[in-house]
């Protein structure tokens, strides 16, 4: 309690610092001699409108929502979705695992927000996780990007890529920080929309050498 008196008399002091100290200043300079120079001219300070205007309304264009063309090409991923997903491990025999994903448009429709729950078989070890991201088209980078966090690393990967309309393709090219190395790696990830029920998610990798290899692979079905 003591602490939250404290913070709100801060910040009434803030906030009669801006109502009293006008006020007096005011009162000071009514009571003041006048001094000999002229005030600038009102043209000076509106000369810096214009430009100010224009600057305040390009931000604002830039912060709405993308064209709708670029959002429609998430919503058909909008949903609740289980998936079947295949890890390929160096050395091991591809590993089955499932779980459950919640699509939904965030943020005033700007980015499609994801949650999923569910477990990795990786080399015959059940590991549950969950995991959250966020993905929508930059308008300043003309490009979608994307970003991922889940409670396998502590690390997050982020990509961006271009939406192939004949392939029905979005394709993500990232990085991600190597949990075991600490290293750099980069990372290729395919979406395609198959139909209205049904979509994949492809996730390559760069191995020792450099090559690319398949690394994860998502089927996702409509709940």
């Amino acid at each position: 309690m003591k602490h939250y008196l404290t913070a709100l008399l801060a910040l009434l002091a803030v906030m009669c610092s801006g109502i009293i100290a006008p006020a007096y200043a005011a009162e000071e300079a009514r009571t003041a001699p006048v001094k000999s120079e002229r005030a600038p001219k009102a043209e000076t300070t509106k000369a810096s409108r214009p430009a100010g205007e224009a600057l305040g309304k390009e931000m604002f264009d830039r912060s709405a929502p993308s064209e709708k063309a670029n959002t429609d090409i998430l919503l058909p991923l909008t949903g609740t979705w289980v998936y079947m997903a295949t890890v390929w491990a160096p050395g091991a025999e591809p590993q089955k695992a499932d779980g459950t994903i919640t699509n939904q448009m965030a943020l005033g429709n700007r980015f499609l927000s994801t949650k999923a729950t569910g477990s990795l078989n990786i080399v015959d070890h059940y590991v549950p996780f969950e995991g959250e991201g966020l993905l929508g088209f930059d308008k300043a980078k003309k490009s979608f990007t994307s970003v991922w966090a889940d409670s396998l690393t502590t690390s997050m990967a982020a990509g961006s890529g271009k939406f192939d309309a004949e392939k029905r393709t979005l394709s993500l090219n990232g990085k991600f920080t190597h949990p075991l190395t600490g290293a750099e790696s980069s990372f290729r990830s395919e979406i395609r929309l198959v139909d209205a029920q049904h979509y994949t998610q492809t996730i390559f990798a760069a191995d020792k050498s450099g090559k690319e290899a398949k690394l994860m692979e998502f089927e996702y079905t409509r709940n």
